[in-house]
């Protein structure tokens, strides 16, 4: 009565669970078409075996995966690179999303609870992709003052005309991250205004300099973090 199994003259099928640790985690279907010939229980049972074999063939690929993401973590903390010794599933997963993350030069915001360890994630980051050899500088946004941050960040040109500037002027932390890793934690309390100036800097990667008049290239990889949540937010 289906229309699908009319249009392709479908004249007999059979379908069996792939089961995974006792669970059906997919199934097998197969048809005949074109023919009156139908499946026999010698078919179904074929079948059957096939899917207990798929399913150990899942089952021994995921336990591969929990053991790669297992001695990766071992191995970062023997060299350094990261801090963390995660042995739950849901910090294992936060490891291996990590890890995809580090293979590229993507920005990457890290949301999370204030003391649940999101500049040590964005230092095992750095620390797992290219640019480990490059700088990591972290900048608390809402630790500076406003009327501080852009210089901060940014830094001033020779003869800014900004109080206290030396005059030989003053390189930001985009600049001194340059080939490396900048980390903007606590991203949700920028003022839209800084938040504009660094949307700019991610789209160019370049900056100016309080004062200047000149765009300064940067090389940088951007991880933010905050502990609002921004989409609530917007």
């Amino acid at each position: 009565s289906r229309d699908s199994s009319v249009l392709l003259s479908v004249r007999s099928l059979v379908c069996v669970p792939v089961p995974v640790r006792g669970s059906p985690a997919g199934a097998l279907y197969a048809d005949a078409r074109g023919h009156r010939a139908a499946f026999s229980d010698d078919d179904v049972a074929y079948l059957e075996l096939l899917g207990r074999l798929a399913g150990v063939v899942i089952e021994n690929l995921d336990h591969t995966e929990r053991l790669e993401t297992q001695n990766l973590v071992l191995r970062s903390v023997l060299r350094d690179e990261t801090r963390y010794v995660a042995v739950s599933p849901a910090m294992e997963a936060v490891l291996r999303r990590t890890k995809l993350a580090a293979a590229t030069d993507s920005t990457v915001l890290l949301s999370g609870e204030t003391g649940t360890g999101k500049e040590v994630l964005a230092e095992t980051l750095h620390r797992l992709s290219r640019r480990r050899d490059g700088p990591f500088i972290a900048v608390n946004c809402a630790a500076v003052p406003d009327t501080l941050l852009e210089a901060e960040l940014f830094g001033l040109a020779p003869h800014s005309g900004v109080a206290g500037a030396p005059p030989e002027g003053r390189p930001g932390r985009f600049e001194r991250a340059d080939g490396g890793t900048l980390f903007l934690d606590e991203v949700g309390d920028m003022t839209p205004a800084t938040q504009a100036r660094i949307l700019r800097a991610i789209e160019t990667l370049a900056t100016e300099r309080v004062g200047g008049t000149h765009a300064v290239p940067v090389d940088i990889r951007i991880v933010a973090a905050t502990n609002h949540d921004l989409e609530e937010q917007v």
